[in-house]
């Protein structure tokens, strides 16, 4: 029951966030052209030490996840999600293929770490939460003929932020 009633304040959040950033969601958006799409939630650079989920698209596909350097950069796959992690500084391509030989290529730019946050020490305990329910809202969109929704770190940690401050404030 927490469980849904957190997914559905988050898929809120991200609506309030696109709201607010004046971004928009597809509704119907035609398919990409690009055959495999790879991105990472933290973007296209990491830390020293860092970890990031790996978004892979079309999702309900499986994929063989290499790094062209796994010194700098491993991959893992973690519950079934593929997680890139920062090893050492460096750059390198992360290659999503599925069984068609379809590809798709990330590049990760590793630097040295940097203190943590306050604010993103959070994340990586609900990295989890937030793959399946990206994967959740996009199969249900992909079962009725919509496209899948791009995943926008920006607009995740908006959400996020927007949850954690309703959460706090009902406490108080």
């Amino acid at each position: 029951m927490k469980m849904k009633n957190f997914a559905h304040r988050l898929t809120s959040g991200i609506a309030c966030a696109a709201l607010i950033f004046g971004l928009t969601l597809p509704a119907n958006a035609a398919a990409p052209a690009e055959a495999v799409r790879v991105g990472s939630y933290k973007g296209n650079s990491l830390d020293v030490g860092e970890r990031s989920g790996l978004i892979i698209g079309p999702s309900g596909t499986e994929y063989t996840v290499t790094s062209s350097d796994p010194d700098t950069v491993a991959v893992e796959q973690i519950m079934g999600f593929w997680v890139a992690v920062a090893k050492s500084e460096g750059t390198v391509e992360i290659t999503a293929s599925n069984s068609a030989g379809e590809r798709g290529t990330l590049t990760l730019t590793v630097g040295s770490a940097v203190p943590a946050s306050a604010e993103s020490t959070g994340q990586p305990e609900n990295l989890d939460v937030r793959q399946e329910l990206i994967q959740l809202i996009n199969q249900t969109r992909k079962d009725n003929g919509a496209a899948e929704l791009p995943v926008s770190e920006a607009l995740m940690n908006a959400a996020q932020r927007k949850l954690f401050l309703h959460i706090r404030k009902r406490r108080l």
